[in-house]
C-alpha cells in the first residue's frame, strides 16, 4: 500500500492530481488497507484449524 500512496503523491507533485484528490486517494488506500489486513488476519485464522 505505502507503495501506491508514493505513486499517487508523485502523481499530485508533476500535476496529475489536485491536492483534494490526493487526500480522497490516500483516505481509500487507508481504508482498503484495513480490508486487506482483516481479510489476510481472517483467513490466517482459518489455516490454523
Amino acid at each position: 500500500m505505502k507503495e501506491l500512496e508514493t505513486h499517487f503523491e508523485v502523481a499530485q507533485r508533476v500535476g496529475y492530481l489536485t491536492d483534494e484528490m490526493l487526500i480522497t486517494a490516500l483516505e481509500e488506500t487507508a481504508v482498503v488497507g484495513k480490508i486487506l489486513r482483516g481479510l489476510i488476519k481472517s483467513l490466517s485464522g482459518k489455516q490454523d484449524r
